[in-house]
């Protein structure tokens, strides 16, 4: 008898199940990455690589008066005298991008076809703006360069400098000039033999499905630091060509006043795309921080000026930096904000500039802790230190990282924190900045003092100024007595501190009281006697530093609900605790455009709803004004003369009377010479009759839009927005595909089932269809037709929690809305307009609303308070 032989049938769902064991094993892989670092720590730099350069590079920027005046009673300005710490801190400022290049590339090609920071920087004969860069875009173009005569190896006009054997920066650490003041050129290790060969700079300017390959790889990454939304030029040296200025017209601290937030980063797309509509609601000069982290909501605010950092930190309670008489005449006189409380993870950072060779050492991460804030909303509450080192991170510093955290730009899906833990374990870049940010801090201490209209060229006679046009001049005591009794408790750094018969700071009153504490006599008193003190007026940056509720002011209130910096979301370990547990304002007021009234809103809490009083210092110089630049005459004329003529404008409108704040509301919206303008046109082309309709100014699409996602980047978007139950499928459909049609086939062939299999092969060719669609193949989506006139903060807050699959009943609602608003004037477009409304981030449309404190002085004592601003 043989040996039996062993046969083994293979079962009918063997197929089956080897199908969903390699599904489940490349689902398991894609899901076990290592934990990303930056290119630096991934190419073994280390902090040595990249020393702060101490030579003086931008000596003839910043400039302030010497203290004399020329034949025509001007004065005369001078460069900084900066030490080797205060040079590498302008250094950092205007030419560290912290490995940001990295960043920025990647987004050329993920960013769905919005933008592409290189072409800003070719400068072609053919350049869609005609070589200008200031003028339409609101950049400042670097002295000393020019466009060349011919293209480069690459095919691209790069600015070059005229003087070839000036001194230039380390190109390994700060990259190459790119013509643009803020931006910098690295060559892109990528650009190897095959992207040459591909590399067609005619295509890259013309061709449109060329340059939104989201796989061309550009030679060069363009770098971005600071100064790029902070230089602008210089209030007391302007330039007489904002195309072609010196390096002695710019000043880096006055904001980039003129930016244009469309041209910039919007600037590959076209009016009938809803984005260019959302980025052109931004006015001039400011910007949404957090667009690309974004917490869905289109919440604008002004590219800071900084003024007067040492009396910022004065405010904070930290007086280290001053010398010990100065702060003992300070603390006997002035209280200070109280401290905040930061969680274990935050107070890893130290507190800026603390110096423990003179001071207790413990006090370098003391918690509580002094918090200084340069930031309009309340969020910004870390402190100096964390506040500077996190600017880095916003604009790209440890991408690697970032874009994991979030969906850039598009969001719909649940941010991750950015640890402060994640950067110092595996950011080389971060390890930088630990040693930068204190130059940055001692650059500032020199170079943000008050730049007064008195020592601008002919700002005397052309603004009119009393006396010798400073605050403490007699001839300005009827301003002052104003100032006291209507501005003080918001607007200035110096505040009584309770001791010695002086009356209680403001950081001691409830914030909704702060109007009413103005009327009481002691605080009162105080006022009026200090005011006519010349030494409160110096050192004193006219700002609390106190978040006061947008329920107060009644400004528009996006900024103020900002969610990245709540619990759980982008920026937890960059906000105190004390803001995370900020109580909610209360019920608000806004108005709603489509039933023509005004309807009660509930914000969060959590530290949203709050504002900071801004700093008055330079006034007359940073029009318009409101934290989002929407109220007041936009001229982009940076002459002493254009800046008044803005000033103006936007002083009067902002401070307009009114017995009540609706009558102060209807006298802004009704001003006499019609809507703010805009270079000359009103304002997003509104007319009178549409600020009367809608309270103000609302930002609407002027034509019909859609979001036009282009063919190459639908497969991104879709998996972008995607639950992550379904984002593997959208991210690997042709595998998908393929496993459902062999378990079909399989269970055709090798089981009874065959209606089973039937099922299981349309379910394939679904997938197989979808994933032709999203890889493109049919073409670009566009996606929620929009009519003209719809406002665009509707549908950009839109509250993605509100909208997802689990609520479907809320999706209707919008799929309904969207056809509604076709139907202008009808009952269905007001009720759907309503129903979108109420799953709104934030249902407050009026951008130029708010701050009517103003509402019940004089003609003349407005006048009187306007001569007085004008000297700050």
């Amino acid at each position: 008898m043989g040996v039996p032989t062993l046969i083994v049938k293979p079962s009918r769902n063997a197929g089956v199940a080897t199908c969903l064991l390699v599904l489940a094993f490349l689902f398991e892989t894609g899901c076990n990455k290592n934990e990303p670092v930056d290119e630096a720590k991934a190419g073994g730099k280390t902090t040595a690589d990249f020393a702060a350069d101490e030579y003086d590079y931008f000596r003839d920027m910043d400039m302030r008066p010497d203290g004399t005046v020329d034949a025509n009673g001007n004065s005369r300005l001078k460069p900084l005298e900066l030490t080797p710490d205060e040079i590498k801190g302008r250094n950092t400022w205007v030419l560290w991008s912290a490995g940001d290049e990295v960043f920025w590339d990647y987004l050329a090609g993920h960013s769905y076809g919005f933008m592409d920071l290189l072409k800003l920087c070719d400068f072609a004969p053919d350049d869609k703006v005609g070589g200008k860069r200031w003028g339409p875009v609101g950049l400042t173009i670097e002295p000393g360069t020019k466009v060349p005569g011919r293209p480069d190896q690459f095919g691209l006009y790069i600015r070059q400098p005229e003087d070839t054997t000036a001194r230039q920066p380390d190109s390994k650490v700060y990259g190459h000039s790119s013509g643009i003041v803020g931006l910098r050129l690295f060559p892109n290790p990528k650009f190897d033999d095959k992207a040459r060969k591909h590399w067609d700079a005619v295509k890259y300017r013309k061709d449109e499905h060329y340059y939104n390959d989201p796989n061309l790889v550009r030679p060069y990454r363009v770098g971005m630091s600071c100064v790029f939304c902070h230089v602008a030029p210089h209030p007391l040296n302007p330039p007489a060509e904002p195309e072609a200025p010196k390096w002695e017209n710019l000043s880096t601290t006055i904001g980039a006043q003129y930016f244009r937030m469309r041209a910039v980063f919007g600037n590959l797309l076209k009016e009938d795309n809803l984005i260019y509509h959302l980025l052109d609601s931004q006015p001039p000069g400011t910007i949404d921080t957090s667009l690309i982290a974004t917490d869905q909501i289109n919440n604008t605010s002004t590219m800071n000026a900084l003024w007067d950092f040492g009396a910022r930190l004065d405010r904070s309670g930290y007086l280290d930096c001053r010398s010990p008489e100065y702060k003992k005449d300070y603390l006997a006189r002035y209280g200070h904000n109280d401290f905040e409380q930061v969680s274990d993870e935050s107070a890893k950072m130290p507190v800026l500039l603390y110096d423990p060779s003179h001071c207790d050492p413990s006090g370098a991460y003391a918690n509580p802790r002094p918090v200084p804030r340069i930031l309009l909303e309340g969020a910004d509450s870390i402190g100096g230190w964390g506040a500077l080192a996190r600017v880095y991170l916003n604009i790209g510093m440890f991408s690697e990282r970032w874009v994991t955290l979030q969906n850039l730009f598009i969001g719909f899906r649940k941010q991750q924190p950015f640890k402060v833990s994640d950067t110092e374990k595996n950011s080389v870049y971060w390890q930088v900045n630990k040693r930068n940010v204190d130059y940055l801090a001692k650059f500032f201490l020199k170079s943000t003092e008050p730049m007064r209209l008195k020592d601008a060229p002919g700002g005397k006679q052309l603004g009119k100024l009393k006396g010798e046009g400073v605050p403490w001049d007699p001839q300005l005591a009827a301003g002052r007595k104003v100032f006291a009794e209507r501005c003080i408790i918001c607007h200035s750094s110096k505040q009584p501190n309770g001791m010695n018969g002086a009356p209680k700071g403001p950081e001691k009153i409830n914030p909704n009281e702060l109007v009413e504490y103005l009327k009481d006599p002691s605080y009162r008193n105080w006022a009026l006697a200090e005011v006519e003190k010349r030494d409160f007026w110096e050192n004193n940056f006219l700002s609390t530093d106190l978040r006061i509720p947008v329920t107060l002011i009644k400004t528009n209130a996006a900024r103020s609900l900002g969610s990245n910096a709540i619990p759980g979301h982008m920026w937890e370990d960059y906000s105190s605790d004390t803001y995370k547990n900020l109580p909610a304002v209360g019920k608000m007021t806004c108005w709603n455009p489509f039933a023509q009234q005004n309807v009660e809103w509930q914000p969060p809490g959590n530290g949203r709803g709050y504002y900071r009083p801004p700093p008055l210092v330079g006034i007359w110089a940073t029009a318009p004004f409101l934290h989002n630049n929407a109220c007041g005459l936009f001229n982009n004329d940076p002459s002493v003369k254009g800046r008044l003529e803005a000033f103006d404008d936007g002083i009067y409108r902002l401070l307009t009377p009114g017995k009540t704040d609706g009558e102060a509301e209807t006298n802004r919206y009704l001003w006499p010479t019609g809507p703010s303008a805009d270079v000359g046109t009103p304002i997003n082309h509104a007319t009178l009759e549409r600020f009367k309709q809608d309270h103000g100014l609302i930002w609407r699409t002027p034509v019909e839009t859609h979001l036009h996602i282009p063919a190459p980047y639908i497969q991104q978007f879709a998996a972008g927005v995607s639950p992550d139950w379904i984002r593997w499928l959208v991210n690997y459909p042709w595998i998908c595909f393929a496993v459902l049609l062999l378990i079909g086939i399989l269970v055709l062939l090798g089981s009874r089932r065959r209606v089973l299999g039937y099922i299981v092969l349309v379910l394939a060719l679904l997938v197989g269809f979808f994933a032709v669609f999203i890889r493109g193949w049919f073409g670009d989506l566009n996606v929620m037709r929009t009519p003209a006139g719809t406002p665009v903060d509707m549908l950009a807050n839109l509250d993605p929690d509100q909208i997802k699959i689990t609520k479907p009943a809320n999706l209707v609602v919008l799929a309904r809305g969207m056809r509604s608003l076709r139907k202008p004037g009808t009952d269905a477009e007001r009720k759907q307009a309503a129903e979108l409304l109420e799953i709104s981030t934030s249902p407050d449309l009026v951008l130029d609303r708010g701050h009517y404190f103003a509402k019940e002085l004089s003609k003349q004592e407005l006048d009187d308070l306007v001569d007085l601003l004008k000297t700050f």
